[in-house]
């Protein structure tokens, strides 16, 4: 038994496996101001466990140079007063930035796998039996539901930011429902619990998700030409996936995923392009420094470049940039490259496990739709690579390893 999996054991490790399997949900639930949330004061509480019990520390090094380079970044264009920052916005953003950082880099083989995973599959199992029981609501009874987030007060939040006709689960949106689905999904298509993946991939569908449906699509065909099958049986099961998205296009029970996914306009899509369009828009010079991340909005109210991207969008709109093309926003060319090279450089470090492999291809998929850089979403895939499918006896020399005190 070597010194990282000792690290493991122990009500530390548990309990950092608990929270790590419902962080997600915890992350609606603000604390003292609306940037902290009752999920980073968890963490951070036992973090200080950590420091105490002298456990050994594992920074990620392609990580720990995107990092760095965001600080000297943000605070080069703090230095030079862009007049869209301001000195107190990019000490919070700088502070948010190293507080999901440091909690990814400490609990890093900090968390019991056994625990994790008994934890997160019960978690998914039990939002899989939600989401079908609001399905039924919604799609037979067409009876509006809200998120069964515990604790969760809905006058604290805006009403109209919830599709009550769009099931959730545990989660704000359904988006959210199939980002935490999907490694279960990988989980399972892996160990071939085929019911368990057929059931995953229709709570999917039911929750509209459409990013969440492209990608689980995406991980069946991996799948079927994994499986060493006769070639037959695999152009047998794409027919059958194709049969299934006809009856999906067809269906009156997904109308709203239908009209989502036939009437996406790639050019000007929020998701997808919108960030790839504003950096296409900005000046040669911008393009290279970057602006700084999370001030999207004024950054184009106050300088008019690519103002184009702000007509007809509500205030949430304004302020989103999917997080591949975002980068490039927020971070400049430089930034940008570093982040992909981080997703390169775990790819590579997993070429000896397929379930982290796939994680790794989950990660960057997600990223060209989805906000997945310093938040929440940020910690629990990169957590859960490293807690269950990254080796890093074979990975060492990316590992920067560090005694507590």
């Amino acid at each position: 038994m070597t010194e990282i999996d000792n690290q493991e054991k122990g009500l530390l490790g548990i309990s950092a496996a608990l929270f790590l399997s419902i962080y997600n949900i915890l992350s609606h639930h603000p604390v003292i101001t609306d940037y902290t949330y009752i999920s980073d004061f968890i963490f951070i509480f036992l973090s200080i466990i950590i420091l105490v019990q002298r456990k050994t520390i594992y920074i990620y090094k392609p990580m720990l140079y995107f990092f760095i380079f965001v600080c000297f970044q943000s605070l080069l264009l703090a230095f030079f007063e862009r007049n869209y920052l301001t000195s107190r916005g990019v000490l919070i953003r700088l502070t948010l930035m190293f507080l999901f950082f440091y909690i990814t880099f400490m609990f890093t083989k900090q968390i019991n796998r056994k625990y994790f995973s008994f934890f997160y599959y019960a978690l998914c199992i039990l939002s899989m039996v939600v989401m079908f029981v609001q399905g039924f609501y919604v799609y037979i009874l067409n009876i509006g539901v809200f998120p069964l987030i515990p604790f969760f007060d809905r006058a604290s939040k805006d009403i109209d930011m919830i599709n009550i006709y769009r099931p959730t689960a545990f989660f704000f949106e359904p988006q959210h429902y199939a980002s935490i689905l999907l490694p279960f999904l990988i989980i399972c298509l892996y160990k071939k619990r085929l019911t368990l993946s057929l059931l995953i991939t229709l709570s999917i569908l039911i929750s509209t998700s459409t990013q969440g449906i492209v990608i689980c699509s995406v991980f069946w065909i991996i799948h079927i030409f994994e499986v060493k099958i006769k070639s037959i049986y695999k152009w047998l099961s794409l027919v059958a996936i194709i049969l299934l998205v006809l009856f999906f296009l067809n269906s009156d029970f997904f109308t709203f995923s239908q009209n989502k996914i036939l009437n996406v306009n790639i050019s000007d899509d929020i998701r997808v392009t919108r960030a790839w369009g504003v950096f296409y828009d900005m000046p040669l010079e911008h393009k290279f420094t970057g602006i700084g991340m999370g001030v999207v909005n004024d950054y184009i109210t106050i300088t008019g470049n690519a103002n184009k991207w702000l007509l007809g969008q509500n205030i949430i709109a304004r302020t989103f940039l999917s997080s591949l093309g975002g980068n490039f926003v927020h971070f400049g060319i430089v930034g940008g490259l570093l982040y992909i090279y981080l997703i390169l450089k775990a790819f590579i470090g997993t070429k000896n496990n397929n379930i982290g492999r796939k994680l790794v291809i989950l990660i960057f998929l997600s990223s060209f739709s989805q906000l997945i850089v310093f938040n929440n979403w940020f910690v629990f895939y990169w957590l859960f690579l490293f807690s269950l499918y990254f080796d890093i006896h074979q990975n060492k020399h990316d590992f920067l390893v560090l005694k507590t005190f």
